[in-house]
């Protein structure tokens, strides 16, 4: 079986599941329990939380857990709109994850205003539009670092720096773009980041929301004094073992991932370019993409069914987010950059790991 979906969800490293397995079963307190064993938890859940504030460049308690990506969006998006006083008026773009869509319809239905920053034809939103739609009742501009489906990069620093001359809050989703980008969060001046454990060979069901510290930071799930009680319920301890333990990793070997992952997805697009007829790469070229990602349409191929025999080949890989894989429209990333609905329908996303191998490559 050749895996190459790693967008929706990577293999969990075994380094990853060695960190969390004694987290099951030998040190299983609850971290909120004062005894040892509580307290061993609460060292461990630290511990990651120290982790992941000094790859990101920013204080430990500035880290919140969460249940994974969906929930960190959905935080920062809900948090800035009911925070935001009388400023009513949400921007983000029209290839944004689910989470974020989805939500913002939530909102204009509560009477929100909501702006999208427009996409070119390779998914990338100009700063020049986002200084044309923001105004003084902007509550919050969210804008992803990483696009899922084609990779683009976004040049979000510039976006946070309008954002906040207008009084803004920033939020970016940075589910894939944590290895994509060197991150200094206190010197970007970002006020909330998104990521996802399972997009980063972490188990699912663990991800983190980072909020500057002195932003006004309300619950989503009521319950307890967790999370320094902003967010309530017993912590994942094994999961966020992992999620520490993964960006560990990361910090360690980021040359060594991007760069390998860079050249698997430069053999890979010039293989399927260079030799199948009517193929087209959808979004932008290497430089303005984040490692991994090739997009591409095949002209007059029904896209669900070459998915569908790629993997009677043992070839793993998606028409697009895997949150609305079992949607048949289709991709709204892939429509708001212009393409038909043939052209989108026709097209495959590859998404590569370090883990993957030039052989695997050349078999696909």
């Amino acid at each position: 079986m050749i895996y190459m979906d790693n967008a929706a969800t990577t293999r969990v490293k075994e380094e990853v599941l060695e960190a969390m397995l004694p987290y099951f079963c030998e040190f299983y307190g609850n971290p909120s329990s004062v005894y040892s064993s509580g307290r061993n938890a609460r060292k461990a859940i630290e511990k990651s939380r120290r982790s992941i504030a000094q790859y990101f460049d920013c204080d430990a308690r500035e880290i919140y857990f969460t249940s994974g990506g969906c929930e960190a969006d959905s935080w920062a998006l809900m948090n800035s709109a009911y925070s935001g006083g009388k400023r009513r008026t949400i921007i983000t773009t029209e290839i944004e994850h689910k989470a974020i869509l989805n939500g913002v319809k939530r909102l204009r239905q509560q009477g929100f205003t909501i702006k999208y920053l427009p996409v070119d034809s390779t998914g990338h939103a100009a700063a020049s539009e986002l200084e044309r739609l923001i105004d003084d009742d902007t509550a919050l501009v969210s804008v992803m670092a990483a696009n899922n489906e084609v990779g683009t990069l976004q040049d979000i620093d510039e976006m946070c720096q309008i954002a906040h001359a207008h009084g803004a809050l920033f939020h970016t989703d940075a589910v894939q773009g944590v290895s994509a980008f060197d991150w200094h969060l206190h010197a970007q001046k970002i006020d909330m980041l998104s990521i996802s454990g399972h997009k980063l060979h972490a188990p699912k069901g663990i991800g983190m929301l980072y909020v500057r510290d002195n932003m006004d930071l309300n619950s989503l799930i009521f319950g307890g004094s967790q999370e320094r009680g902003r967010r309530g319920g017993t912590e994942n301890v094994p999961g966020i073992v992992g999620l520490g333990k993964a960006i560990e990793l990361i910090k360690e070997n980021k040359q060594t991932i991007e760069n390998t992952k860079s050249k698997l997805t430069e053999r890979l697009e010039n293989g399927i370019l260079g030799t199948i007829p009517g193929s087209n790469l959808n979004g932008p070229d290497g430089s303005r993409r984040a490692s991994g990602i090739v997009n591409i349409a095949f002209d007059g191929v029904d896209g669900e069914a070459l998915l569908f025999n790629l993997d009677l080949k043992g070839v793993q890989v998606s028409a697009g987010s895997a949150c609305t894989s079992g949607s048949l429209d289709a991709s709204h990333v892939l429509m708001a950059m212009g393409k038909t609905r043939d052209e989108a329908h026709a097209s495959i996303r590859f998404s590569l790991s370090e883990e993957n191998t030039a052989e695997e490559v050349d078999t696909v």
